[in-house]
């Protein structure tokens, strides 16, 4: 026995060693008949069939190596079967015998090209088909789709369909012309594949994707299908809407430029806005520091100001003090110099009381040497040394009148009032006075 997974020519071809080779090789029937020879002769051209030579007649195993993703069906002749899946590798019983898959190739699936395999891609089987749809406007269309399949549920039901790729065919080509025999060309043909992918796998489902086909009769479901083309069989509507979708491509691109010219505008916009809040945002920092800092220097210029203040207050309560001081001292200073002059005017007039005293004790003593002179003589005398006495004090009081402004004459009087010389002088005569030299002025 030799098996082989997938692949043109994938199969399985049985050969025995049963002693007989002409038997062996399918010729029994013709060797027991009894032809005229013994031998057989055979073409040099005869091909040898693909066999499995055991080494021994009854030692050694069959067996086959499952591929990763592939699944295989052992039956046995009791009509129990069993499903293998790979990777692994199997040995045959005695009796037991793969179940063999006959499956269509080429596009469009067909029974007209099968291949014939004992081994069944399980997951991630690809299926590739040309379904031939027609729009409600009655343009016909050429869809090339590929389907996704897994098998899926129990093993055993994975060989129920001898041909699951033809059913798989059969099944979405008619879905598939349902929907579109609803749908107009040119709309189709813009919505060619999420048309496609609702029908095959059902409308998107929000946080779950899309459930797929599934197929109960063999554990089949597709769970993903790509839109390989879509050709439209009449030359001129394909023109036609080759020309209307460039159409609509020019006008969608036009629109697409013009959005984006206006996202760029946005955008720059919205840069040159967050640009001018940032300078605002600045020029209000900076705004504020300047106020700060001048609040800063106003407060440091107040401080300096209180502080001269207080130094100003300071330094006039201290010139109070000293001028207070000083105008005490000055005080006590004229008081002393005041005191002085009184003493020294006291001494003075002391001195002239003395003076005066000598003088008038002189002027008796003198008097009384003139009581016995002849009073002629002593008139005389009398009149000359008054003259003299006069011209001398004349003299000596002139400053004293000129500061006081007034005559010698009354300065003197007052100064020798009370005496007879005195006497004779005030009060003064009232059509005469007296020169500042002591000379009597003649009365008119």
């Amino acid at each position: 026995l030799a098996a082989t997974p997938g692949g043109a020519n994938a199969g399985y071809a049985v050969a025995a060693s049963l002693g007989d080779t002409a038997t062996a090789r399918g010729l029994g029937g013709h060797a027991g008949r009894g032809f005229s020879g013994d031998t057989i002769q055979r073409k040099n051209q005869y091909t040898e069939p693909r066999t499995v030579t055991l080494p021994t007649k009854y030692d050694g195993v069959v067996s086959s190596a499952i591929w990763p993703g592939y699944a295989m069906m052992l039956v046995r002749k009791t009509g129990e079967r069993r499903v293998v899946q790979g990777p692994q590798t199997v040995l045959f019983e005695y009796d037991e015998e793969p179940q063999i898959l006959t499956l269509s190739r080429g596009k469009p699936k067909t029974t007209d090209n099968l291949l014939q395999t004992a081994f069944l891609l399980t997951r991630a089987n690809k299926v590739s088909d040309y379904v031939d749809v027609e729009t409600s406007d009655f343009c016909k269309l050429k869809l090339k789709v590929s389907y996704r399949v897994n098998f899926e549920g129990e093993p055993e039901k994975w060989f129920s369909v001898e041909n699951y790729v033809k059913f798989l065919s059969d099944h979405m080509r008619s879905k598939l012309r349902s929907a579109v025999k609803r749908i107009g060309v040119e709309q189709f043909y813009a919505n060619a594949e999420p048309t496609v992918r609702d029908v095959v796998l059902g409308p998107a489902r929000e946080g779950a994707g899309r459930a797929g086909t599934s197929f109960e009769e063999n554990g089949m479901r597709i769970y993903d299908v790509e839109v390989l083309g879509v050709e439209i069989e009449n030359k001129d509507i394909a023109a036609e809407l080759a020309a209307s979708q460039r159409e609509v491509i020019r006008h969608t691109l036009t629109i697409a430029s013009s959005r984006r010219g206006l996202e760029f505008v946005k955008e720059s916009e919205s840069v040159r806005q967050q640009t001018d809040e940032a300078k605002q945002v600045t020029a209000r920092a900076l705004a504020k520091l300047a106020q700060e800092q001048i609040e800063d220097k106003l407060a440091v210029d107040m401080a300096r100001i209180a502080a001269a203040a207080r130094t100003a207050t300071e330094e006039q309560t201290v010139s109070l003090a000293g001028e207070k001081y000083r105008s005490n001292l000055l005080e006590e200073v004229l008081g002393q110099q005041r005191a002085k002059a009184q003493q020294e005017a006291a001494i003075d007039q002391v001195k002239l009381d003395q003076r005066k005293a000598w003088l008038e004790a002189e002027v008796r003593a003198v008097v009384d040497k003139a009581g016995a002179v002849d009073p002629a003589l002593v008139a005389a005398l009398t009149a000359f040394g008054e003259q003299n006495m006069i011209e001398k004090v004349s003299e000596a009081m002139a400053p004293l009148a000129m500061i006081s402004r007034t005559g010698v004459m009354e300065v003197v009087g007052e100064l020798l009032k009370g005496t007879k010389l005195g006497d004779r002088l005030l009060p003064a005569p009232k059509n005469g006075a007296v020169k500042a030299s002591g000379e009597s002025v003649p009365r008119s």
